[in-house]
């Protein structure tokens, strides 16, 4: 069900490549096309699967990526590489290996991609490739973000309001750091950083720091 909707947004743009065509002369994209990708509420990739490059990014697209221009040029697969998050790595390599082998059905894939900024998001897409001419050189992405968990999701996020203003910044910072660490940054004593942890996990109901750790990206992503 999550994937439904992505599917219907890919065929309708794909019913529109078929009525108006993807390329106009000397490959270049249907003003039209371009048009309707813009529109669409969703973050759209054009893919030249050949070259294994994109080619085009809608206004959504573009602007999660800090581009000036829709067109891509001088981008290989480099670029999937930079702006994909390392644990996502394995959807690319999929994407590829589906592609290679003249894959035409829908392929889903969850992805975490960097923004402009560098803070990494999570996205859901459906990839299909366009048939122009029975050649599949091309393929187009439709990709939406996954929200984030709300607070009523998880009981421990719902008592992230009995924190003190202190116990948050604990909590924050030992995701990353170590007691002694968070002790020097703070000038607080190694064993009040140990009471305020105890209390922390005491009043999150957890019991070590990787559940402390998937409260914090939830809330603090």
């Amino acid at each position: 069900m999550e994937y439904k909707k992505l599917y219907n947004v890919l065929t309708e743009i794909l019913e529109e490549i078929n009525a108006h065509k993807l390329f106009l002369h000397q490959e270049k994209l249907n003003p039209k096309i371009v048009e309707i990708l813009n529109q669409k509420e969703y973050y759209i990739t054009l893919h030249n699967v050949e070259l294994l490059k994109p080619i085009f990014f809608n206004h959504l697209q573009k602007e999660y990526y800090g581009f000036t221009s829709n067109y891509i040029e001088q981008k290989d697969y480099f670029f999937y590489l930079a702006t994909i998050h390392p644990s996502s790595y394995s959807s690319l390599f999929t994407s590829v290996i589906h592609f290679r082998n003249k894959g035409k059905e829908f392929l889903n894939l969850e992805y975490k991609l960097k923004k402009h900024n560098g803070k990494y998001e999570k996205f859901r897409g459906v990839t299909k490739s366009i048939d122009t001419n029975n050649h599949y050189n091309f393929a187009i992405s439709v990709l939406e973000k996954i929200e984030r968990k709300q607070n009523g999701d998880n009981e421990s996020l719902s008592e992230i309001s009995l924190l003190t203003p202190r116990e948050k910044e604990i909590a924050i910072l030992y995701c990353e750091k170590t007691m002694i660490e968070i002790a020097e940054e703070l000038s607080i004593s190694l064993n009040t950083v140990k009471t305020h942890l105890k209390n922390i996990f005491r009043k999150l109901k957890i019991n070590n720091v990787k559940e402390l750790t998937q409260i914090i990206k939830l809330l603090y992503p």
